[in-house]
């Protein structure tokens, strides 16, 4: 992903995954969940923030979401039927 460029004072994403948009009623907290975000890759945000008489303010910064890794473990195989008609069972991996 591409750091923001600039109009003027306001900072624009070229090709955002998400876009929210908070009214006034929404109260002082907000929790915003992005489920498009792929583990282990970087990102850029700005937030910008306008109150009722026209004064605002906008944040940009970067963050990179975690990567995730999978360790499946077999400590145990049982071989049913290794194909082999003269054998007990047995294979290899």
């Amino acid at each position: 992903m591409e750091p923001p460029s600039f109009d003027s004072w306001i900072p624009v994403l070229r090709d955002p995954v998400g876009r929210i948009k908070i009214t006034p009623s929404s109260g002082r907290t907000h929790h915003v969940t992005l489920d498009s975000l792929v583990p282990g890759n970087p990102f850029h945000f700005t937030i910008m923030v306008v109150d009722p008489g026209g004064n605002w303010d906008v944040l940009t910064s970067s963050f990179a979401t975690l990567g995730r890794r999978v360790t499946v473990q077999f400590p145990q195989m049982r071989i049913l039927n290794d194909g082999d008609p003269s054998s007990v069972g047995e294979g290899e991996f």
